[in-house]
Order: C-alpha cells, then sequence, then structure tokens
C-alpha cells in the first residue's frame, strides 16, 4: 500500500552511520545555538559562518527525527498529542525556528542590516540542502515568505544577487506543484541519512489513511 511504502521510504531515510549526526559535527565547543545572551560566551549568529550554523542546525534535527519511533506515523497519532509526542516535538521546533527567521530580520532597523540577515538566512538553508537537512530548509524558507517580512521591499534590495538566486531555486525546489514533484524526484536519488521534511510525510499519510 502506499502507507507501507511511505514508512518504507521513512526506515530508508532514518539509515546510516551509527552515528549520523558525525557527518555534521565540527564544533564541539558550540553545544548550543543560541546561548543566552547574558552568557560570558555568547556568540550571536552573524558572528558565525552560513556553513557552520547549517551543521549546528542539522544536529539537532538529526536526533529530533532520529528519536521518532515509526509506530507514531500510524493512525494519525500526531493529532492527539499524547499518542505521538516526538513527532509533535519536531512540529513544535519548526514553528520555532520558522518563527526565528522572521523575528531575526525584523529586529534590525536598517534596509542594509535586513538584507544582509536575509542573506545570511538564505546562505544557512542553502547549506543545510548540501546537508540533505530538507526539515531546516522548509523552516527558513517559511520564515521568509512571512508577510511582515516579504513587504520590506527595501530590504529585498540589498540581499545579494547570489542569495536571491539560491532562494528562487529553493522555492522552486519545494514547490507543491505536481505534488511537489521536485523534491520528491530529488529525495528518492539521495544516499541516506537525509532529513525530509516532516510536515509532507504527514500530509501524505493522512491523505493515504483518509483515502483508504
Amino acid at each position: 500500500t502506499s502507507q507501507a511504502i511511505l514508512l518504507k521510504n521513512l526506515i530508508k531515510l532514518k539509515a546510516g552511520p551509527k552515528t549520523p549526526c558525525e557527518t555534521v559535527k565540527t564544533i564541539p565547543c558550540l553545544p548550543y545555538l543560541f546561548p543566552m545572551k547574558d552568557s560570558p560566551c555568547y556568540i550571536g549568529v552573524l558572528d558565525i559562518e552560513p556553513k557552520e550554523i547549517a551543521r549546528q542546525l542539522t544536529l539537532v534535527e538529526m536526533e529530533l527525527f532520529d528519536n521518532i519511533p515509526l509506530e507514531e506515523f500510524i493512525g494519525q497519532k500526531w493529532v492527539k498529542s499524547d499518542k505521538a509526542p516526538h513527532i509533535l516535538d519536531s512540529i513544535l521546533r519548526f514553528n520555532k525556528i520558522s518563527g526565528w527567521a522572521s523575528e531575526f530580520v525584523l529586529k534590525w532597523r536598517t534596509p542594509e542590516q535586513r538584507g544582509h540577515v536575509l542573506g545570511k538566512l538564505i546562505d544557512v538553508a542553502h547549506n543545510c540542502i548540501k546537508l540533505h537537512n530538507y526539515e531546516t530548509v522548509v523552516q527558513i524558507v517559511s520564515g521568509l515568505e512571512n508577510s511582515a517580512v516579504t513587504r520590506l521591499k527595501r530590504s529585498w534590495l540589498k540581499v545579494p544577487e547570489k542569495s536571491q538566486m539560491r532562494l528562487e531555486k529553493m522555492r522552486a525546489f519545494f514547490s507543491p506543484i505536481e505534488n511537489w514533484k521536485a523534491y520528491r524526484s530529488h529525495l528518492a536519488t539521495i544516499e541516506p541519512p537525509a532529513i525530509p521534511y516532516l510536515g509532507l510525510i504527514l500530509q501524505s499519510l493522512t491523505f493515504c489513511e483518509d483515502g483508504n
């Protein structure tokens, strides 16, 4: 059945080295990407290279995704808060990062500052694609699609052309046209491990179960 195929693909994506995080972890002195501002070891996001931010975000997402037991995907358990706690943790994480991305842009005052931050976030998402972390890519792009961010016309004019081109490619890549054809086709060709976009998995499972 379609549901069985989806679950089989999930197992494939979760498969890989015993410690998949080792493929992205490079700076053990940064256990938390966003320490409290009053911490003596605080490091601002703008002080870190996009590639390293992507790696650190991927560490968190990989752990969340890897901890989801397959039985939570059956029977739409995520609709009941006490039946799929791990899936709900990932959903909460999605909303948190998406909201953070838009708030991080809006906290700056000038178009030049906001343009720089927009470019930074786009480059982080671009590096997440290289790490097969598609969940975080959608989180960031979703945050940048917030109406409060998209209306910042002067700020978008300050975004480097290279970053703008990357964003357009990501929008096309995650387009829902033809049932997310571009993204699904790509996902079928990559070598695991990978972190897929969880929202699409839950949507597909819901359609399969409702159809049956």
